[in-house]
């Protein structure tokens, strides 16, 4: 009996299996579904130079909105060409990059006062994190599963070179005086077996814009997952968020934090080393 229940549950399965492929098939083709706009998913933003506007990237509505800040209003929308990942304004020109990631990226250059838009720049795989020098005249884009970094004329709009990073740059920030663009390798290129290795760090590459060469800053044993980087008004220090393991010890106290640790890392600019970094947990 026992088999002939089990036979029997099997052939109503099958049964049940065939039915529902044959409904499928007679289901008309049709076009993706419109990303929901309930959910927008802001992903990067940026105040005008007047601080009148906020410009806000929305990755899962696929929209770049403007949002009036004397009343808190979104006064416009407009759609992109794919997912926006990051948002730079031209210095003194009326002009906004968005950057739109795909496997062939495209940095979308907006008219702000129109909503137009007057330009595209091919990029590559992933590109976030647009950075635009003080004077305007150059854009630094990562791309992210590319391992570099575009560099782009913004007079022509065209590719200067593209400037190899080491592994998967998702943030960057240039200094006051446009002559060094600070990347953030979101993980370390290295083998993580401590039997193999004793260090496992990213780093952060430092880009002269002047020769297009790099140097590297390495993080505390142990960093991983960094997220985005910034430079300090005065231009004296970078400071990185990243995560911090601790991949030499046994784990114990998790339910405190004591594998993965939120840190600010703390990097003096001018002699390209890391000062200091501070536990967030």
């Amino acid at each position: 009996m026992m088999e002939s229940h089990a036979t029997s549950a099997q052939t109503v399965g099958i049964r049940l299996l065939v039915s529902l492929a044959a409904c499928l098939t007679m289901i008309p083709m049709t076009r993706a579904a419109p990303k929901p706009t309930n959910y927008l998913g802001p992903s990067a933003l940026v105040v005008s130079a007047g601080g009148r506007t906020l410009f806000v990237a929305c990755a899962d509505a696929c929209q770049l909105v403007w949002v009036d800040l004397s009343n808190d209003h979104v006064v416009r929308r407009m759609e992109m060409p794919s997912t926006p990942t990051g948002l730079a304004l031209v210095p003194s020109q009326q002009r906004l990059v968005v950057t739109c990631a795909a496997p062939r990226s495209t940095a979308v250059l907006v008219d702000t006062s129109s909503g137009r838009i007057v330009g595209s720049i091919p990029l590559g795989h992933t590109a976030v994190s647009p950075t635009v020098n003080p004077n305007g005249t150059r854009l630094y884009v990562c791309n992210r599963f590319d391992n570099d970094v575009s560099v782009i004329d913004l007079v022509s709009r065209r590719q200067i070179k593209r400037v190899p990073t080491v592994r998967e740059p998702v943030s960057a920030a240039i200094t006051p005086d446009g002559k060094s663009v600070f990347v953030a390798n979101h993980l370390p290129n290295m083998r993580t077996n401590i039997s193999i290795v004793e260090e496992v760090t990213p780093v952060i590459t430092v880009i002269d814009t002047n020769t297009l060469k790099t140097t590297a800053i390495e993080l505390p044993n142990g960093s991983h997952s960094l997220r985005t980087i910034a430079i300090s008004p005065n231009g004296r220090h970078a400071f990185v968020a990243h995560l911090l393991g601790n991949f030499q010890e046994s784990p114990f106290r998790v339910e405190t934090g004591w594998i993965n640790t939120n840190v600010v890392s703390i990097i003096d600019v001018s002699s390209r080393k890391r000062i200091s970094t501070i536990g967030l947990d």
